[in-house]
């Protein structure tokens, strides 16, 4: 049974983790795949195998939002909170 100690924790560091990737965000594309993927995610294509086929349809539906920002830029604030979540599920793991 979990304290809510510890579930206070583990929104703590979720945040912070969220923060930090907030405040270090690109603002635009880099290297490597961020364009690539961004690009699928708002056209709903196919990336390079393995095609990243949840992150993808996530995605779209994220980059259709009516968010004030660009779509990379939304994109981007959208994987900050995948990491977020991730250090979450990483803690309780």
């Amino acid at each position: 049974m979990m304290s809510k100690l510890n579930i206070l924790f583990a929104v703590i560091i979720t945040l912070i983790a969220f923060l930090i990737y907030f405040i270090t965000l690109a603002p635009d594309l880099q290297f490597t795949d961020s364009g690539e993927l961004a690009g699928v995610c708002v056209t709903l294509g196919v990336a390079h195998p393995s095609g990243y086929p949840l992150f993808t349809i996530l995605g779209h539906i994220w980059s259709h939002l009516p968010l004030p920002f660009s779509k990379i830029y939304s994109l981007n604030i959208l994987s900050g909170i995948y990491i977020a979540l991730s250090v979450c599920v990483f803690y309780f793991i």
